[in-house]
Order: C-alpha cells, then structure tokens, then sequence
C-alpha cells in the first residue's frame, strides 16, 4: 500500500511539476525568452529585435529571417492565446496580427539537396494532413504583406478572416482581402533555351504536332487537405499577365475536397485594358480520371442597358475527352458560339459554328470595326478541314464588303472554291489552290468588276475591271518566283484612263522577263518586253506627270535597256525631261545618258545636263553639267555649275575597294562664285568614306576669298562620333550685302574659331567657338560715317552646360559685356548670368538719324540673370537719364526722355519722365512673368501735353491719360486721349492712292489665294477721344472747326467709333462758291467709315439777292448719302441751285439767259479744274496755282491766282460780261500781315491784319 502511494505522490507531484512547467512557459515572460532564445541559438539567420509578452500572449518587433536564397522580415507581430479552450480540448487563437510583413526569395540561390529516397508504401491511401485537436482562429489581421519570387511579385493590402480547422478540414467562415495583388513579368525567362527547329518547315512541324493527341493523360491530384470557404470578400485585386486586369467588388464561395473543386459563387468587377464587365461563375472541375469540367458562366459589359453586351454560356465534357462550349451574346453585340474539340484524338478533331447579326470591336462605344450578318462554320480535323463563311465587314477607313467564303484544306494544301467580295461599288472573286508538300506552290485567278478602290487610297482615287492570273512558288532556301499572266485590265487612277496587259515575271535571282507588258495611265506609257539573257527593254514615255503627283508635270521620254545576267548587268540609259515643274522648282530641259556594265566591277559612264533651272526666286541656274566616268578602282566626277547665287567647277577622282567597303578620293579643284565673292580651294581636299562603318573623313584644306580664308586645320571625322576645327579670317561682311531698315548697311571684317566634338547618344555636341571684330559697322545710306564697334562672342557649350559670352569695348561711347549660361541644357535648365551696361551713349547712334538731327543719353544697367528656361528671373537695374533728341523724323517734339527700369526676379517696374515743350509726360509700368506662360504687362501714359507736328498736314497737341495692358492673348488699350488744339491741312490726296476693290483676290507664285492672317495678338480698346474748341481742319475745299467725343472701340468685330463730331463753324468751297456750314454732324456707332451726316451748308448770304438763304443738306450714311437742295422762302431745286452757283434767281432781268448759264458753266469747269491748273503752275515754278470765280450776277468774274515767291501772291481777275480785268499783288510782311495793291477800274493800297477772336 505504502508504495502505491508513493507511486500516486510521485505522479501527483510529476503532473504538478509538469503542469506548474507548462503555466510558467506559457504565462511567464520566462517561457517566451527561452523560446526565443532557443530559435535564434538553433536556427541560423534568425534575429528577433525585441518581443514583450509571454508565449499566451506576445508581441513582437523586428523579425528576420536570412537563408540562402530566402529573406523574410516582419515589422510588427503579435498573438494572443484562449486558456479556457485547452480544457475543451480545442486551440483557439483569440488573436493574430501581422504588419509589414516582406519575404523575398531567390530560387536560384536556394540550394539543391540529394532527393530523399521514397519510403516503401504500406497503405495505397491517400496523404492527408489532419489536427489531432481542433484549431479555432477567431480573428486574423494582416496589414501589407509583400512576397516576390524571382521576377514574381505577390502581396496583399489588408487581410481580416477567421477559420476553424478540424481533422483534415478547414473551414473560413468569412474574410475580407484588399489590395491583393499577383504580378508576372511581361519579359520571359531568357535564360530557357528553347529547341529550334529552323531545318524544319511549317507543315513538317504542324504534322508532328497534330500526329498524335495533344493530351493523351493528365496527372491525378490529391491535396491533402480540404477547404472550404464559406465567404471571401475583397475589392481593388489586380492581376498583370501582359496586362492590368482589376477585379473589384469580388466574392468567392467554393470548396476543394480531396480532388474536386467546387465553385459554388464567384463574382466580381472586372476592369482590364479590353472591355470592363461583371462576371458571375458557378462549376466543378473533378481532378483525376478525365478531368471532367462542368461550369456556366454570365457576363455583362459596364456600360449603360442600350450599349450593354452580355454573355452567357456553359462548358460541359472531359478535358481528356470531348469537351463543349456553347455562348450567348445579346445586346449591343448579338452572335452565338457553338464548339466542340477533341484533345485525346489525333489531328484534333473540331466542330466550330459561329454566327449573328452583330459584331463590333470595341464592344461598347463607337465602333472602328463592325461584322454583320455573318456565320462560320469550320468542321473536320488538321488533316481535312472545311470551312463556309459569309457575312459583312464595316470599318471607319474601310467601305462596305459583303464576303463569302468556300474553302476545303488538307494537311499540306488548300483549294480555294469560292471567295468572293462585294464593294459598295464593285466586286472581286478569287479561286484556286496551294500547296506546301516540299514547296509553296500557289495558282490563283482573280477576276473584279468596277471595282471602286477609292475609299482604300483616298488620294488616289482608282476604279479597276478586269482579270490577271498569278502562280509561284517558294522553297525552303528562300528561293522564289512569281508569275503574272492572262493580264487585262481597265480602269481610272484619278480620274485618267489606266490600262494594263501582258505578262510578267520576276524571281530570286532578279532576272525579269516580260513578254508586251504595258503598263499605262492616261499619256503616260511603260512598256516592258524582252528578257535579261538577251535584252530586257523599257520604253518609257509619259507627258502627263501631274496624275502621279499634283503640283508635277513636263515630259518624259526614253528607255531603259537591260541585258546580261545578275552578276554581269549591262544597263543602257536614255532618258528626256522637258519643260519639269514641281512647286517651285523648273527645269526647261534635262538629259541623262549612261551606259552601265558590270563585270568583277562596276564600270562605265554617266552624264546628266540640265538646262535653265530654277528654284523659286532664290537660285537661278542657266546649266548644270554632271559626268561621271570610270570604273570602281578609277573614276572621276565633274560638276559644272553656271548660275546663280551659286556657281562654279568642282572635280573629284575616287576609287573603291568593295572588299573593305573603303572609297577614297580627292575633290581635287574648286571654285565657287557666291553673293560673298568667289571662293577658291587652295590645295585637294582628301576625302574617305567606310560603308561599314558609316564613316566619312574630310582632310585638312582651306577655301581662299578675296580678303579671308575659312579653313579646317585639322581632319574631319563624321560619323556617329567625329569632330572638326574650323577658322574663318578677316572675312568681309561687306560682301554679304547685309541690311536692315531697309538703308541700313553692315560691314567690318570678322574672324571666327569653332572645335566641335559629337559622341554617340550625346544630345549636344560639345562647341568650343570665339567671335572677333574690331570694326563691326553700321552705315545708312544717308552718312558717310559710320558706326563702328568692335565685338567680342565666346561660346561654349556640352550636354552640361550651354556658356555664351560678349563684349563691346566702345571706348569713350561705353561699354556693354555679359554671359549666360544654362546649366544643364536637357533636363533642369538652369539659368545664370548678368549683363552690364557701363555708360553707353546713344550719342554713337546720331549717324543713323538725318543731317543736323542728333540724340543723347546715357544707358547703364547691371542685370543678374537666374532661374530656368522655362521660368526665368532678372533682378537688377537699367536707367536712361541725360538724354536730349533733336531729330526731324521725329514728329513728337519729345526733347528729353528718363527711364527706370527695376527688375524684381520674375516682375518689373517701369518709371519714367517725356520732357515735351508743353509740360512732361509721366510713364509708369509693371509686368509679371511668374508663369512664363501666362505673363502680364501694364503701362500707363499721363501728363500735361506734346506736340505732334507732320508738316504740312498736321500740327496737334494731345493730352494723353491712357493705360496699355497685355496679356499673351490680348491687348487692352483705355483711357482718355484730349486733343485740345490741332490744324489738319490737306490740299490733295497722292495719284497714287486707290480704292480697293471689293472682289479682289490676292495670289501666291503657285496662284493660289492667300488668306489673310490675322493678328497674332488680339486688340481691345475702349479709348475716348476729346475733341476741343480749337480744332481745326482744311481739306478739300473744307475749312472749318471739329468738336465732339468719341470712343474708338475694336474688338473681334474689328475696329469702331462711337460718339458725335460737330462743325460749330466753317466754310466748304465747291462749285466755284463759298458755303458756308451752317449745320454739321457726324454720329458715329460702329464702322469708322460709316457715320451717320447731317449737314447744311448755305451760300454766303452777303452774296445772295433778295435776301435768300439757298443751300445744300447732305444725310444718310457715308458711303450713301442723300443729298437735297433747300432755301428759304422755298422754290423749286432750279431756282435754288441758281442762288448757290449765281447768287440770283432765274427770273433776274438783268442777265439773258445765256448769261446765267454762262455764268453757271463756268462756275462749274473752275471747280472741276482745280486739280489740273495746280499741275500747270508747278511746271512753271509758280506754287498753289488755282482758277475761281468770284462776285456774283453781272459781276461775275474768273480770277487766276498763285504764288510767284515764297510771300509774294500775283491775282488776276477778268468779269465775264464786261471784260474789266483787276490785277492784285499781296505781299507778307509777317505771319497774319500783308500789304495788297489793287489796279483796276479803280486803284487802291490796303494793310491787312487778320486776327481770331
């Protein structure tokens, strides 16, 4: 007894012992250490960073794990044990949490290990890995998992789930994955070697492929393990075979038990690069025996219900048996597909039956490609096939075809029985057989009718009818011919007559023959006949180039002859060209004659000579002579130029070595006559060419010039690297004839060094280059002397930096220097750099102004230059001060000017003074290029007055307050402009002004009609224009006061006025009378040239009998007035017109009517003769001659005046009805005073003064 109780103390204390270890382990910190302890002492490459917790509830920080070939890390884990399930002989994991978990893994870094050997079966079932207790995981949460496998990527966003594992089953009851992603590479493994079969041909290779089932067995699998998911959920999954594939909103319900898998749901949004759509798939698949399949599947396109397609079908048999597709497709795409294939039979048997009303690619939206009406039956196996379709294609660059096919094959051939298409104009049907047995062997007849092509080749519009037959044949050494025969054919190729017949045919060895081969469209004709072993001939003959190219034409004629065989040609060549233009360019007359052999080399002679050629405007050339003789190893080339702005002789002797692909030569004289003077090559330049390595080398020479030489002082290599040095000396640019405002010359002698270096894939060469004058000059063809400033330009540039600097040293005029550089050039294109203006005087641009006229000032500016190309910055300051203008072109009398301009980076003020006779004018002005795209400017003009003098047509003062602002869209113009003084004096209008006329059309040298361009920049204004009381304007007869305002307005409807201009006062001579304005308005509202009048004007009443008033009204728009006659007391229009050209009416009994119309004639002719009697007087040198009549009635006369000296007036006045003549002589003491003698009836001496008030 006593040692059954030791026996049960001893096992009551093991069992306490054992459980007390256990609660330690698992509920003590002890038991974690010691584990983790025990796993990174046991376990190469794993280091923990830091765990806390113990084994029934830890966390853990900085797991890794490092094998070869192997890496895992894990940022954060922890988990979390259920005690109270152990007693229900259950593991529940109450918790587990994972986040950032990365592993990487190398399959060919992981070693190999000896293939463990296979245990001796004792039981034929089965593997299947079971719990002896049951698992319960309540709550699982992964956050980024990253798995990559070789060039594999696999992860995972977020994961929440839980499951129960019993025996050999698990269970997921519900769980939620996003971001799950599953990435191959789109690059395949270089590394597999793959088995070439080049010696093979293709029906060699497709009868070993189909000569034996394409599955004959497939694996049994047993997993060892089953599943069942109850439900997983997930959205934003992504799938990258080639593509992206996207699967969103996606649900799975299925199971795999023991080796059936059941999919009993699985749905999801699926969005990929081809058709977004929502799947739905339901199926069992049975792994072992056939591998029977039996799933239905419903698809619908994302789109609304009118454009909608869906899909539904099923599939149905044994993959290792018979397997059957059937589909639905209704919607915006409406077919069914019908399949049944064999892949346990040879030669693969099949059935295909596929049909509907519509098919269009892409399925939803507009179609680019349409199938109507179609359906395809394909039946039998690889070795006898049978094939009918029909049905009709449509496409957005393809016109209407409705086809039909009829076709059987065999395994090395197929016979063609029927193929037909149906154009919407015409139609085309082919039908024979190939063969590919040892050879490809083809024979085919095609026949078409009105075949209309245009919708194919829009610029060549053709229609074609009728047949041509064609055979071949193509070996395995890619050896072939082709064959065309029987042909006939009509038609039109833009609308000339095309014609084509004989036969033809032409092989590998590129020995053609042809037997009548006419080729011809409209008068062009080529005709081929004969062979190469005796003499194959084109007869070329074409006058109407224009069909192949609009814009071409002249005349070709000529023929080529071909004899010989492919390795020893004979070509004779004679061809004529007359009368060739294209665009620009005309030829009158070109010759090519030549006579080519080819035997070991290649030898013979060429000569081509073109006469009378020009290319627009810009090259002229009388004759071009080219030869070119000799054979490889010695030959020759002459180019003799006469013409202009080029012309000259160039030699070069060349020979070629085939084997090396080497041509050397020498260009050995040339010389060149140009716009900078004749240019002479001083010694042969040796040049050399490798056709290997497409490189050319260009040997050191120099071309000599009247006073300068440009040289390369060292060879040249070009080539896809290379480099060259070039020198220019004291060259002349003078001889250039070089202007700018049109009288402008530049001059002085310039001397200039550039090294170049380019590599391969290098986005700029590198330059190295220096610019040099002393004597730089500008002279106006009014001076003799000229500006003269030396200049100094240094440029360096690389694919790192792009460095440009300048210097002008002008001495006691000042000096302007600076750099830039853009650091950089392709990518950041930074910028740095300044610019120095010390003192220049403007005093060194007085040349360019007229005799006596001078200007002064001082410029000085100190600039730096940063940020980027795309978003530079200036800072710094530029001034103009001192500054005194005398200058006779100038119609402004500005007499001094002051500028400011501060630079602020990417903004800039403007500050400055006009200093004018009347006052100054005050300028200010801002501008912002912040975003270089969208900059802004402003300037604002305002001040007490300037004169503006355009003798003798105008004098003005105007008082500016106006405002400019600018956009890259628009321009802006505001303000208020007051004249309030001004005298506009026009005595006549240049012969040489004429109205345009409303239909005319300008033309190009190509006549064609130019467009008119519109403004790059488009105008806003709103500017109002203040006319004051002192106004004045004397034009054509016109001599009167203006006031009024208007605004000038111009939008995108163009230019306008709105407003009202008044005549207070003012005379208008017409007819020979004085009138007087009695009335005068112009309303304007909208096109300047279309105001609206209201205008009386009356003959002067001191010359009027009787006391009445006559004149003349003029209303409606400018350009079609209304004019009435009108007077008071009121009469009839003859008795007024009689008051305004007489000064009396009809009914004056003192004048006989001969008189009165006397007098009216000649009021008339003197007023239509002013023009002509003013072009007399200045043939003898006597100034404003005019012809008048003055007085009125019986006191009519017609008086000649002008002046003889600049202040001397000579009148002389005859009457009309009494002969009495008056003479007068004024003379000018001082403006606004003259002394006047008068003689005649009776004599007088008069001092005159005039005055305003």
């Amino acid at each position: 007894m006593s040692k059954l109780r030791k026996l049960i103390l001893v096992l009551c204390c093991t069992l306490f012992l054992t459980i007390s270890l256990l609660i330690v382990l698992l509920y003590t910190s002890l038991g974690l250490r010691l584990v983790t302890f025990t796993l990174e002492k046991t376990i190469p490459g794993i280091h923990i960073q830091h765990v806390e917790g113990t084994l029934h509830k830890f966390e853990l920080d900085g797991f890794h794990l490092a094998m070869p070939g192997v890496e895992v890390n894990v940022d954060k884990a922890s988990l979390s044990l259920s005690g109270m399930c152990l007693l229900e002989a259950k593991l529940c994991i109450k918790n587990f949490y994972t986040k950032n978990v990365i592993v990487n893994i190398d399959t060919d870094s992981i070693p190999s290990s000896p293939s463990p050997k296979e245990p001796p079966k004792t039981d034929d079932s089965p593997f299947m890995l079971k719990t002896p207790v049951v698992i319960e995981l309540k709550q699982s949460y992964l956050d980024s998992v990253k798995v990559k496998v070789d060039d594999m990527n696999f992860g995972l966003d977020s994961f929440h789930g839980s499951a129960f594992w019993v025996k050999d089953h698990i269970i997921v009851t519900e769980a939620k994955s996003n971001g799950v992603r599953a990435i191959f590479a789109d690059t395949p493994n270089t590394n597999v070697e793959i088995e070439q079969s080049s010696n093979r041909s293709i029906p060699e290779q497709l009868q070993q492929l189909f000569s034996a089932p394409l599955l004959s067995h497939l694996p049994e699998f047993v997993i060892p393990i089953n599943v069942s998911v109850l439900k997983l959920t997930g959205t934003d999954w992504l799938l990258h075979l080639v593509d992206d594939y996207r699967f969103n909103q996606l649900t799975i319900q299925g199971s795999v038990i023991d080796n059936k898998v059941s999919l009993r749901h699985v749905e999801s949004d699926i969005l990929n690069p081809y058709q977004d759509a929502h799947a739905n798939v339901s199926g069992t698949i049975l792994l072992a025996k056939s591998w029977p399949l039996n799933a239905t599947f419903n698809i619908n396109t994302l789109s609304d219900k009118s454009a909608a397609t869906v899909v539904k079908g099923d599939i149905e048999g044994d993959i290792l048996g018979l397997l059957a597709l059937n589909s639905q497709v209704t919607g915006r795409n409406q077919f069914d597909l019908k399949a049944n294939i064999n892949f346990i039979e040879k030669y693969l048997p099949l059935k295909i039956k596929f049909g509907g009303q519509h098919l269009q690619w892409p399925l939803i939206g507009n179609a680019d490609y349409q199938l109507n009406h179609f359906d395809l039956q394909l039946s039998g196996s690889m070795e006898q096939m049978s094939l009918n379709s029909h049905g009709s294609i449509q496409a957005t660059s393809w016109p209407n075809t409705v086809f039909a096919v009829s076709a059987k094959g065999i395994k090395d051939g197929i016979h063609v029985e029927k193929l037909s298409v149906q154009l919407e104009q015409g139609k085309m049907a082919v039908s024979g057989e190939a063969n590919w047995k040892k050879k490809l062997v083809w024979d085919l007849k095609t026949e078409f009718e009105q075949l209309d092509l245009t919708k194919f080749i829009t610029n060549y519009p053709i229609k074609l009818a009728g047949k041509f037959k064609t055979t071949g044949w193509l070996d395995k050494k890619q050896h072939w011919s082709v064959s065309l025969s029987d042909s006939l054919v009509e038609g039109t190729l833009r609308k000339e007559p095309l014609h084509m017949s004989g036969d033809v045919t032409v092989n590998y060895a590129m020995q053609p023959s042809a037997n009548h081969f006419l080729l011809q469209l409209g008068n062009n004709k080529i005709n081929l006949n004969g062979n190469m072993k005796q003499s194959l001939t084109a007869a070329i003959d074409m006058s109407a180039l224009s069909v192949f190219m609009e814009g071409l034409s002249g005349q070709v004629k000529g023929d080529l002859d071909v004899s010989g065989t492919l390795t020893k040609p004979n070509l004779n060549t004679n061809i004529m060209v007359n009368n060739l233009a294209f665009n620009e360019l005309l030829i009158k007359q070109m010759s090519l004659y030549g006579k080519t052999t080819y035997d070991q080399q290649l030898s013979g002679e060429l000569a081509l000579e073109a006469k009378a050629l020009n290319y627009g405007d810009s090259i002229q050339a009388k004759k071009i002579h080219l030869t070119l003789n000799g054979n490889e190893q010695h030959h020759s080339l002459t180019i003799d130029l006469n013409g202009e702005p080029i012309a000259g002789l160039v030699t070069v002797y060349g020979k070629l070595n085939r084997e090396t692909g080497n041509w050397t030569g020498q260009l050995a004289n040339a010389s060149l006559d140009t716009p900078a003077k004749k240019w002479t090559l001083e010694q042969p330049i040796a040049v050399t060419y490798n056709n290997h390595q497409s490189l050319i080398k260009v040997g050191a020479h120099c071309w000599h010039n009247a006073s300068a030489n440009l040289c390369l002082t060292k060879e040249a290599t070009i080539s896809d690297k290379g480099q060259a040095d070039l020198k220019l000396n004291d060259f002349d640019l003078a001889a250039l004839n070089l202007s700018f405002a049109n009288d402008i010359k530049i001059g002085g002698k310039v001397s200039a060094a550039a090294n170049i270096h380019w590599q391969p894939k290098q986005p700029f060469p590198t330059i190295v280059a220096t610019v040099n004058s002393n004597n730089l000059n500008l002279k106006p063809s009014h001076s003799k002397q000229p500006i003269t400033m030396p200049v100094s330009l240094n440029l360096n540039m690389d694919d790192k930096q792009a460095l440009l600097m300048w210097n002008s040293d002008l001495t006691q005029y000042g000096n302007i220097a600076g750099q830039i550089k853009i650091i950089d050039p392709i990518a950041q294109k930074k910028l740095a750099g300044h610019l120095t203006i010390d003192n220049f005087s403007l005093a060194l641009l007085s040349p360019l102004l007229q005799e006596q006229d001078y200007v002064t000032g001082l410029i000085n500016a100190n600039l730096t230059v940063g940020g980027t190309l795309n978003s530079p910055s200036i800072t710094g300051k530029l001034t103009l001060n001192q500054s005194d203008i005398h200058a006779k072109q100038l119609p402004a009398d500005v007499q001094s000017v002051f500028l400011e301009l501060t630079f602020l980076g990417h903004s800039s003020i403007l500050n400055g003074d006009i200093k004018t006779q009347q006052g100054n004018i005050n300028l200010t002005g801002e501008a912002d290029w912040q975003h270089l795209n969208n900059w802004q400017a402003k300037l604002s003009a305002k001040g007490q007055g300037l004169n503006i003098a355009m003798p003798p047509m105008l004098t003005m003062t105007i008082i500016p307050d106006i405002t400019i602002k600018a956009t890259p869209n628009a321009i802006d113009l505001g303000g208020r402009v007051t004249i309030p003084k001004a005298l506009i004096k026009v005595e006549s209008l240049p012969e040489s002004i004429v109205d345009v006329s409303s239909d005319e059309v300008m033309l190009n040298n190509q006549l064609q009609e130019i467009k008119p361009k519109s403004l790059p920049i488009r105008v806003n204004s709103h500017l109002l224009l203040d006319i004051g009381d002192d106004v004045q304007i004397d034009a054509f007869g016109l001599n009167a006061k203006l006031k009024g305002q208007l605004f000038v307005i111009q939008s995108k409807q163009g230019l306008g006025l709105n407003g009202q201009m008044l005549i207070p006062e003012g005379r208008f001579h017409a007819y020979g009378q004085d009138l007087i304005i009695k009335k005068g308005e112009l309303n304007f509202a909208g096109p300047v040239d279309q105001p609206q009048l209201n205008i009386e004007a009356i003959r002067n009443p001191n010359l009027v009998a009787n006391n009445v008033t006559a004149g003349i009204r003029v209303t409606g728009l400018a350009d079609k007035p209304t004019v009435t006659l009108f007077s008071d007391p009121s009469m009839s229009d003859q008795e007024i017109l009689s008051y305004i050209l007489r000064g009396e009416g009809l009914d004056n009994g003192e004048q006989s009517e001969n008189d009165m119309m006397t007098a009216i004639l000649i009021g008339l002719g003197t007023a239509q003769s002013g023009k002509y009697v003013g072009h007399l007087g200045e043939a003898f040198g006597i100034k404003d001659l005019s012809l008048d009549t003055q007085g009125s009635g019986n006191n009519s006369q017609v008086v000649v005046s002008g002046y003889i000296l600049p202040r001397l007036q000579v009148k002389y006045g005859i009457g009309l009805f009494d002969s009495l003549a008056t003479f007068t002589l004024r003379y000018r003491l001082m403006p606004k005073l003259y002394i006047e003698a008068i003689s005649g009836l009776a004599q007088s001496v008069d001092l005159l003064y005039q005055f305003e008030f």
